[in-house]
């Protein structure tokens, strides 16, 4: 009640000899009291928020923590990694000792769910810090895209309520929960948290983030005008904001959008103004190659992207240089050792955990079509069936059903497509589609609105009737 809110600030500035000042009461255990009716004595209340209260204002003393802190803030990780080794955390007061243990869990590139728990515990008493950590912590095992995320969000849920966020709060919350569902292709949800992180942003380069995962929903969903549109939006706040690795995630972005829509020239120009060299950017640019006809040049980026993950220690786990390999040996006409290569680097147990879905979409139509080549008709429907399978365990049903028309992209007889087709029945293909699409449609072009977008055709169900009618369904690159 404001009595208690302001009774509660006279005593605080009396007590600490401030002039003014604002603060929040955070609990979710008081929220649960009061909707249950429960009497609150408040008397006792503000004695006990009192007690709470230590200091009002504090600020780091050392000198090197607050610029590491700075550097941090301003994006400068390297800088704040490099200025953070030089404190002597022995010699910090006990204000800055729990600074450095906060800065140093930010700045921590291998994060895990103890680290997580334990600094939790550290900061229990400190809901502002703790907001902070869960953010922090939420966007770390998103970017790994670990399914670990939605659970800590949904832990995030039970312990604040979304009165207890500000605006930028809640914009990256949303932001990050979007995220989280677009990674697991449940686009319609990301799509809409992302409108909301839109509607309480209240910095350019948190609207540029949610711009560039927008996009990614528009592409995948063949809305491809659409998600350049976005693209180039957040493309101008990075540039503005001289977000320079931001900058080139933007640019690999664009280049996939053209990619995926078959403009190979035009992706390729803007993989080529991507300032960096890891492994997902040489992916890009040896896909885009083989695709152009440039095989030995795809061959010198897929050896860098794996010279990248062998320098920082990051291995392929999603599969994504894998698959580039096993498509190169194929575009080389070296089917034996297609075979060998998928056996060795998809089939071991260690080798196929964590495969990325669209992945399996990629080297399974390699594999079929090597079947295919060696007259190996079983195979060819067994490894369709595999790929079909694995993408509609994680939502992908358009890439699915593209899937189910190799037979006839490959050039089988009527009876053997008709064979293949009563194999994956069971998979209900047709009617998921047609549920996906309109779905689909319909909600992205009511989402689009709200980001100052109109839809003019619409692509996604243009591609879907060419896919029922088994006619331009290599228009593009899925894979």
């Amino acid at each position: 009640p404001p009595w208690i809110y302001n009774s509660i600030k006279e005593k605080i500035k009396e007590k600490f000899k401030v002039k003014d000042f604002d603060f929040e009461i955070i609990s979710k255990d008081l929220e649960i009291l009061k909707e249950n009716g429960v009497e609150i004595l408040w008397d006792y209340f503000s004695e006990k928020i009192l007690d709470i209260v230590k200091e009002i204002n504090k600020e780091i003393e050392n000198v090197a923590l607050k610029r590491a802190y700075e550097f941090y803030k301003e994006g400068k990780v390297t800088e704040a990694k490099e200025i953070f080794k030089t404190i002597d955390k022995d010699k910090l007061n006990s204000f800055d000792k729990d600074e450095y243990k906060f800065l140093e869990f930010l700045l921590d590139e291998d994060k895990n769910k103890d680290k997580f728990r334990e600094i939790i515990k550290y900061f229990e008493d400190n809901p502002i810090k703790l907001k902070e950590i869960y953010f922090d912590f939420i966007k770390y095992v998103q970017d790994k895209r670990d399914e670990k995320l939605l659970k800590i969000i949904k832990e995030f849920e039970d312990k604040f309520s979304l009165k207890d966020l500000n605006n930028r709060e809640k914009s990256i919350y949303y932001y990050l929960k979007g995220r989280g569902l677009y990674y697991r292709g449940e686009f319609i949800d990301a799509i809409k948290n992302l409108r909301k992180a839109k509607e309480y942003a209240v910095d350019e380069e948190l609207l540029s983030n949610i711009y560039n995962t927008s996009a990614n929903i528009f592409t995948d969903n063949l809305y491809f005008k659409e998600a350049l549109s976005l693209a180039k939006r957040a493309l101008e706040i990075r540039k503005k904001l001289h977000l320079d690795e931001k900058v080139n995630d933007t640019l690999s972005l664009i280049g996939g959008i053209y990619l995926k829509q078959n403009r190979l020239n035009k992706a390729y120009e803007y993989f080529k103004k991507v300032r960096r060299e890891d492994s997902r950017i040489n992916n890009y640019r040896a896909k885009t190659a083989i695709l152009r006809g440039f095989i030995n040049k795809a061959y010198e980026y897929i050896q860098k992207a794996k010279e990248y993950e062998a320098r920082q220690k990051e291995p392929d786990k999603k599969g994504f240089t894998r698959s580039i390999e096993m498509f190169y040996w194929f575009k080389k006409g070296k089917f034996e050792k297609v075979k060998e290569f998928f056996a060795n680097e998809f089939v071991l147990p260690e080798k196929r955990k964590d495969v990325d879905a669209i992945v399996w979409g990629l080297v399974y139509a390699i594999l079929s079509e090597v079947y295919f080549k060696e007259g190996k008709k079983e195979d060819v429907f067994k490894t369709l069936f595999n790929g079909i399978n694995e993408l509609l365990n994680d939502n992908y049903v358009l890439e699915a059903y593209y899937l189910a028309l190799y037979p006839i992209k490959l050039g089988m007889k009527e009876e053997e497509i008709d064979e293949f087709n009563k194999k994956i029945s069971s998979f209900n293909l047709k009617s998921k589609l047609s549920d996906y699409v309109y779905r689909h449609s319909e909600i992205l072009q009511k989402e689009a609105k709200e980001f100052g977008i109109e839809i003019e055709s619409d692509e996604l169900r243009e591609y879907y009737k060419n896919l029922i009618e088994a006619k331009e369904f290599d228009k593009y690159n899925l894979f």
